[in-house]
């Protein structure tokens, strides 16, 4: 249900784990493709995040805004208060961060939402067998794009890709998407993609991004959102397991903005 999912990404307070869980210069994340991956002007014009905008204010102002339209978004799917929600769990590979930031979210989907998640984590191998098969309730993850191009960021999620561990599948996402790989129009490709991610964050509210992880020589994005395998619009993610270095701010880059997201 989009209605749940997008509930509980609102709850997400992403500044807050940020500053005060995992403390390494993080951004907090308002859509699913980074700052800084090009749009159609290339890096000689603003970036794919800028035209396309947010879909949640990140604003610390706005984060009790945020959480009174989750509460009405769990009610109107008919949980009011959390009575009556379904046994959820949230899954992560064993890891003392990945460990912090999961009880954060946890803690947040409690006191906003009323919802009572459990955490479950798994060694390396396991969990990604775990999240291959879609063996969760909501599972995190993360991606590391080989190019700067939201393609690279947007594909990943058709039906058949295999790395779609979230099971993600929408009929007019995988055509705008199939029109995009066919497409040598720079505007055109981005106008697409752009319509792909209003389908993926905006509608669906497939994935949650978290936060943006960056320094002076590479960037690397991690968002937080949850996948559930039973629902048709979700999908799932986990921590980069790439690192790249790159000079954003003079445009040399080949590879793209790595993210971290948990999907419903």
């Amino acid at each position: 249900d989009p209605l749940v999912r997008k509930a509980f990404s609102l709850a997400i307070d992403r500044n807050y784990i940020v500053e005060q869980v995992t403390q390494a210069g993080e951004i907090a994340a308002d859509a699913w493709v980074p700052v800084s991956v090009v749009d159609a002007e290339g890096t000689s014009g603003d970036d794919f995040r800028t035209v396309g905008g947010s879909y949640w204010s990140v604003s610390k102002d706005d984060y009790e805004a945020n959480c009174e339209e989750a509460r009405k978004l769990l009610a109107e799917a008919g949980y009011e208060n959390g009575v009556g929600f379904p046994e959820t769990t949230y899954l992560y590979n064993t890891d003392d961060k990945h460990q912090a930031v999961a009880e954060a979210l946890q803690s947040m989907w409690k006191n906003v939402l009323g919802v009572e998640v459990t955490l479950n984590n798994q060694d390396w191998n396991v969990f990604l067998e775990t999240r291959t098969k879609g063996d969760y309730s909501i599972c995190r993850n993360g991606w590391i794009a080989d190019y700067n191009d939201p393609v690279s960021f947007l594909d990943m999620f058709m039906t058949d890709n295999g790395n779609n561990d979230a099971h993600y599948s929408n009929a007019e996402y995988d055509a705008i998407m199939t029109k995009v790989l066919s497409d040598s129009d720079a505007a055109g490709r981005m106008e697409l993609m752009h319509q792909a991610e209003d389908l993926l964050v905006g509608e669906d509210q497939a994935i949650a991004p978290c936060i943006i992880t960056l320094s002076l020589t590479w960037w690397r994005t991690m968002s937080t959102a949850c996948t559930t395998p039973r629902w048709a619009t979700s999908c799932s993610s986990t921590l980069p397991r790439v690192k790249f270095l790159s000079d954003w701010t003079k445009g040399r880059s080949r590879m793209a903005p790595p993210v971290l997201f948990c999907v419903l």
